[in-house]
């Protein structure tokens, strides 16, 4: 049986279970953000999950 660590949130210590698509960080639920377009659910599905510096440089707002 191999024995994997599990990777940790560089946020909280939480259980990691994705990476922020622009800067690789390892991020939990809590952390990642995706940009929603309640007109046009193409932008939607295609927008990347990014933890929430980078989501504040690429859409350019200044708080959540």
């Amino acid at each position: 049986m191999i024995n994997k660590k599990h990777k940790k949130c560089v946020l909280c210590d939480g259980d990691a279970v994705m990476k922020c698509s622009k800067c690789n960080k390892d991020i939990c639920l809590k952390h990642g953000y995706c940009y929603i377009d309640e007109s046009n659910i193409a932008i939607t599905q295609n927008a990347p999950m990014l933890c929430g510096q980078c989501y504040i440089k690429t859409y350019r707002i200044k708080k959540f």
